[in-house]
């Protein structure tokens, strides 16, 4: 994903953790990250990967099975653009 957005980052001296703040757009996403790294070169757009806090699920085939996403994961989904099923964008 590549589109631009616009990015706060309130940082600790000590790394990141409890007192951090990283908000995408006007959302907090902080809840649902693990960690994150901001890149920024002369001569090129500043680039922010995040560590999303996702867990690994083993793949099952089953019927009817309901998915939840965290509400912290979600947020910050929906603040990069993601569209949750059904098309909920609060």
């Amino acid at each position: 994903m590549s589109e631009s957005h616009t990015v706060r980052i309130t940082a600790s001296p000590t790394g990141y953790g409890p007192g951090d703040k990283v908000e995408v757009g006007a959302v907090d996403i902080t809840r649902g990250l693990r960690g994150y790294r901001l890149d920024a070169a002369s001569g090129h757009a500043p680039r922010l990967t995040l560590d999303l806090l996702i867990r690994d699920v083993t793949p099952i085939d089953a019927e009817g099975v309901q998915v939840i996403v965290p509400q912290g994961t979600r947020d910050a989904l929906v603040a990069l653009g993601w569209t949750p099923p059904g098309g909920e964008r609060e």
